[in-house]
């Protein structure tokens, strides 16, 4: 006998088909279409019959109340634009809907599309600048991060990908690995922080290791983060290299020098190639570790910097000076060369672009600038378009009372995920808060990886906190 379809499994379909886009889709313009013309509709109908539970949750409460209060921010935004409020809808019925599904069944089906998927990626994604760069929605090496980190708690998490336990297994420790090294390859540190995290969660509750062999796991998934991170060259932690370079525009008659710091090594004559792709050595100075060339014209140059062989001692630093013509040589950049266990632990710009961001929240503390504004932040020479952190884009926009609301909404969220059926979802949302204090600056968005990181658990506190409701009720059945 046939079970009848509900919208449930239509909606666990249309979520697997989200992160399959997410891995093959070309831009995040496909990948918005696959969420308009399957997902929301879908969800719009499930909602019919669950209206009545959602509304009485203080997931769904604290949701709608923080959606309201930026909807109504837009009105005394100093240049407003209502068409970003739709992005409040998406968010709303993406959440809504992750509520509402139930996609073991289907991941135990189809799940193996999705290391499949994976490798179409990593097939068409490039190694950029010592960083993985990836295809589509994943041509940023931070959404990339993102994206991988959440594929590597999936393949944690489900445990079912076919019928037969050994092909099973393959498919899920394949994903798994092939999700964790492509983490480290992007070099998003805040991916990076969350993986140690992630396994050493699971490997408190999990029960797919036995007792005694946890430790065995644990150093091995060390091993393996170690190794991949020092064979793909990395330039977070990174085998030193001997060699790398640098673009610089100059103008006709400007002079640069190279300055370099003490070394143990012996130093190459760094080279410069001209917009024509004509190469040639710098001139040394009398002192033996400056450098100089003059522009013939303007355009764009190209250093290469190089030691005779690899060395765990590389220079300490290199200073580059330009000097335009009766002019004196002015710092334009201090390179510090790879080098082996180099661990860079700072937040790179965003420590210096948080405090002017919130410089700019104070101007309107209590009621924020409005969630249509947008105020790039002055950053050196130029512009940055976000604060990297969700908390202060949420007090720009919305002010202190948005930030009491969103803060609220994830303690409740935290709180109703505590229940030990529903940790692996608590440790998905932790490392969904900590990725967004550092990328970004808006929860209200359309298709983003933020979405499976962050949403995608709330979503699963909502549905816990229906279960945890509709168990008192004779008449109604909780959501399974």
């Amino acid at each position: 006998m046939k079970t009848k379809t509900t919208a449930s499994d239509l909606l666990s379909y249309a979520w697997l088909l989200l992160l399959i886009g997410t891995c093959i889709s070309p831009r995040f313009k496909e990948l918005n279409n696959i969420f308009y013309i399957t997902f929301l509709p879908i969800t719009l109908i499930a909602l019919r019959r669950e209206y009545a539970e959602l509304i009485h949750s203080p997931v769904y409460i604290w949701l709608l109340t923080f959606s309201g209060w930026m909807a109504l921010s837009s009105t005394w935004a100093s240049d407003p634009d209502y068409s970003d409020l739709k992005a409040i809808g998406y968010v709303v019925i993406f959440i809504t809907g992750c509520a509402l599904i139930e996609e073991t069944k289907v991941v135990a089906k189809w799940g193996v599309l999705i290391p499949i998927a994976i490798g179409i990626q990593l097939y068409l994604s490039t190694i950029s600048g010592y960083r993985l760069s990836g295809f589509g929605p994943m041509e940023n090496s931070l959404y990339a991060g993102q994206f991988y980190l959440f594929f590597t708690w999936f393949f944690l998490y489900y445990k079912q990908f076919h019928s037969k336990p050994s092909i099973s297994f393959t498919i899920r420790w394949l994903g798994f690995f092939l999700s964790i090294g492509a983490c480290y390859l992007t070099q998003s540190r805040s991916v990076i922080f969350c993986i140690p995290l992630l396994i050493f969660i699971f490997l408190l509750h999990q029960d797919f290791i036995k007792h005694h062999n946890k430790l065995m796991f644990a150093l091995a998934m060390l091993i393996l983060a170690g190794s991949t991170a020092l064979f793909f060259n990395n330039k977070w932690v990174t085998l030193p290299s001997n060699n790398f370079g640098y673009q610089i525009n100059l103008d006709a008659g400007e002079t640069i020098q190279l300055k370099y710091s003490k070394s143990t090594k012996s130093t190459s004559f760094p080279r410069i190639e001209t917009p024509q792709g004509i190469q040639t050595i710098l001139k040394r100075d009398s002192n033996p570790r400056k450098f100089f060339y003059t522009a013939n014209q303007a355009g764009k140059y190209h250093l290469e910097f190089s030691l005779d062989k690899k060395t765990i001692t590389p220079w300490r630093f290199i200073q580059l000076h330009t000097q335009k013509p009766n002019k004196s040589f002015q710092l334009k950049k201090e390179f510090t060369p790879p080098r082996a266990f180099q661990f860079e632990l700072s937040f790179g710009y965003r420590t210096e672009i948080w405090p002017i961001r919130m410089r700019q929240c104070l101007e309107k503390p209590l009621f924020g600038h409005g969630f249509s504004q947008s105020s790039p932040i002055p950053f050196k020479d130029g512009y940055v378009n976000d604060s990297h952190n969700f908390f202060l884009g949420t007090a720009f926009q919305g002010g202190i009372i948005a930030l009491v609301i969103y803060t609220v909404l994830l303690l409740i969220c935290l709180y109703t995920l505590s229940n030990k059926k529903y940790w692996p979802f608590a440790t998905l949302i932790i490392c969904g808060i900590i990725t967004t204090s550092f990328d970004d600056e808006k929860f209200f968005s359309s298709t983003r990886p933020y979405w499976l990181l962050l949403l995608f658990p709330i979503g699963k506190a909502l549905k816990a906190s229906l279960n945890q409701q509709l168990v008192f009720l004779p008449k109604r059945q909780a959501i399974k």
